[in-house]
């Protein structure tokens, strides 16, 4: 039941039904917020950065066939972004010590 809601919210989201989308992502924003902040261990950053991925997510929502498709890039999209995030954060840190050591 809950997949053909689901499919159907995506079709309709696709025809830029904005309450149809919302009702979508409310099914998925515990799941991207949950990897989200298992990987960046920051509730302030995780919470950003889900809200980025839901932005994303509706950007693309054209490119999605089905639920399948949209879950896994959902998933995908946020474990990479998380990792992109902590990897610039890192250089940041490098840079900042180093730029520090020289003053």
């Amino acid at each position: 039941m809950e997949s053909a809601f689901n499919e159907l919210q995506l079709q309709l989201s696709k025809q830029n039904d904005i309450t149809a989308f919302g009702k979508l992502i409310k099914q998925y924003e515990q799941l991207i917020f949950s990897i989200t902040y298992r990987m960046l261990n920051d509730n302030e950053a995780a919470k950003a950065l889900a809200l980025d991925i839901i932005a994303k997510a509706h950007a693309n929502i054209n490119n999605f066939d089905n639920i399948p498709c949209f879950e896994n890039w959902l998933i995908r999209t946020t474990a990479a972004n998380c990792i992109l995030l902590k990897n610039s954060n890192k250089h940041e840190t490098a840079v900042f010590s180093t730029a520090k050591q020289v003053l």
